[in-house]
């Protein structure tokens, strides 16, 4: 694709007003959410701009996607890990993550007789050959873009993609590894080859100064992109340097303690579990208490308020449906265990391997232990630091 054009150009990737981005864990997943979601909110301002303002991202970990997507309105772009044969519903096209090349034709000739609308399948094979500006010339053609807007795209992931490694709460497993004090750093992880060599309040300021952040940020609904990944905090000018401080100091691991992943109760498992099942079989009282919330949030609470708002939400919710809903999210859990310990050891190899190419950290993304930031808005915000 040539971004020399200065023409808009017809889309090459089916349209559609519902996009589901899905993969396995450490296949550049992220990537992938925050390349369709940007380009797709390009594609809006060009053809229907009031819409634009409408477009929602959101992460989906439950199974009823078919159900909401039927009933969901306007435009909508979904991160999911979950099988797609929940997602076989109208007006909704398909972007996965795959390995390598052949993995990836083998997905779409499957995944297009299973009767899904499959746009594009990235892999990290062609992604390690082109890097990440090859995506974007795919993404400008894929959605029609003008010229303008794909420089624009080009100048904003230059520098989210070093954002994404060197930053925040998802950043690389080396890089956070090799901040860390020394009692908390896993052996065995090889250094970060890129990491240390910016100044990263710099590449922060130089990403707020881009076009394109500044135009996502006229857009509420859009304020997510603009993070290093969907948990982290705004952007300020030194939020990756006060970070990663937490890093070096306290040894601020992935969730947000020192050290490691922290304790929960059962209590904090209850709760967290009734914000998964949403809002359906819920009475108006349950509805009210997890609309405009999250888990995180309630699990701050004291103990006592804790208890009270789970007794009311269970109150609230048809217990056959809980008891159901629940065993099948239980099932669906060991199957993403057994095909996240596949890729793992599949590709553990092939990181061990990959020291000298800066690129490849794009998939050292931490997905295989991402937690839901809500029951399906991003912009709730799952952790503060």
């Amino acid at each position: 694709v040539d971004l020399n054009v200065d023409a808009q150009r017809s889309p090459t990737f089916p349209i559609k007003t519902h996009i589901v981005t899905q993969g396995h864990p450490r296949t550049a997943t992220t990537l992938l959410f925050n390349m369709v979601a940007t380009s797709y909110f390009l594609y809006l301002l060009n053809h229907d701009s009031e819409n634009a303002s409408q477009l929602r991202t959101i992460q989906f970990k439950r199974d009823d996607a078919g159900k909401f997507l039927k009933r969901a309105e306007g435009p909508y772009v979904m991160k999911t890990h979950n099988d797609l044969s929940g997602f076989l519903v109208n007006d909704t096209v398909l972007f996965t993550a795959a390995i390598d090349k052949n993995e990836a034709q083998e997905a779409m000739e499957r995944l297009t007789r299973d009767g899904h609308t499959v746009a594009f399948i990235q892999d990290m094979e062609s992604l390690k050959e082109d890097g990440v500006m090859g995506l974007v010339e795919k993404y400008v053609g894929g959605f029609g873009l003008s010229s303008e807007q794909g420089k624009d795209l080009a100048d904003y992931f230059s520098k989210w993609e070093i954002l994404r490694q060197c930053c925040g709460q998802q950043m690389s497993a080396r890089w956070r590894n090799d901040m860390l004090p020394e009692k908390f750093k896993r052996k065995g992880l090889s250094h970060h080859p890129t990491c240390p060599r910016y100044d990263i309040d710099e590449v922060e300021k130089k990403f707020m100064q881009t076009n394109l952040f500044s135009v996502i940020e006229q857009y509420p609904n859009m304020h997510p992109m603009n993070r290093p990944s969907l948990n982290d905090d705004d952007l300020n000018g030194t939020y990756c340097s006060s970070y990663n401080h937490l890093v070096r100091t306290e040894g601020l691991s992935i969730w947000g303690t020192p050290g490691g992943r922290p304790v929960r109760s059962n209590l904090d498992h209850a709760i967290k579990h009734q914000f998964l099942l949403g809002t359906e079989h819920l009475e108006p009282e349950g509805v009210a208490l997890l609309q405009n919330n999250t888990y995180r949030n309630v699990w701050r609470y004291p103990e006592e308020e804790k208890k009270a708002w789970l007794e009311t939400v269970k109150e609230a919710r048809d217990k056959e449906y809980e008891d159901a809903a629940g065993a099948q999210m239980q099932e669906s859990k060991r199957r993403r265990r057994r095909r996240r310990h596949k890729q793992e050891n599949a590709s553990s190899n092939e990181e061990r391997n990959n020291d000298d190419d800066s690129s490849s950290d794009m998939f050292d993304e931490n997905e295989g232990i991402e937690e839901s930031v809500s029951v399906v808005e991003i912009s709730d915000k799952a952790t503060k630091h």
